[in-house]
């Protein structure tokens, strides 16, 4: 693995750590609150783990990266912008249907779907960051 993936990957994981402290922890939070149910032991952390969440970050930046350098050639921000689109939505729409599948986890559809856009549009930032810096080489 290259420098320049590894360099695309961090880059990643800081756009997606930042989006979402922005999204999940400001913009979207009461929304969230307000739609989520909850249950005994999952909601008792009283702060997040910023660690494990930005390795939660760095862990799908690193694997966009490595797909776009060495699978899809993809050098540009709009190039990675619309991969990152494609891959962000089909990854959280599997996470979603399977978690779905086990757990009720909201009160409705609709946050799910909200949710799917979400990290849709992180990714696809994310994405657009990581093809940016892997055309700098």
């Amino acid at each position: 693995m290259s420098i320049q993936v590894l360099l695309a990957a961090v880059a990643g994981a800081v756009t997606l750590f930042i989006l979402g402290y922005l999204i999940w922890g400001l913009l979207l939070a009461a929304y969230f609150k307000n739609n989520a149910i909850e249950y005994a032991g999952l909601d008792k952390r009283p702060k997040p783990n910023l660690a494990l969440l930005f390795l939660s970050n760095l862990t799908l930046a690193l694997l966009l990266a490595i797909v776009f350098a060495h699978w899809a050639s993809i050098r540009t921000f709009v190039d990675g912008l619309m991969a990152g689109a494609v891959v962000g939505s089909l990854m959280h729409l599997s996470w979603k249907f399977s978690m779905t599948g086990y757990m009720n986890l909201y009160k409705r559809t609709v946050p799910i779907v909200v949710d799917v856009l979400v990290e849709t549009a992180r990714a696809s930032l994310a994405g657009g960051v990581i093809g940016a810096v892997l055309g700098l080489a």
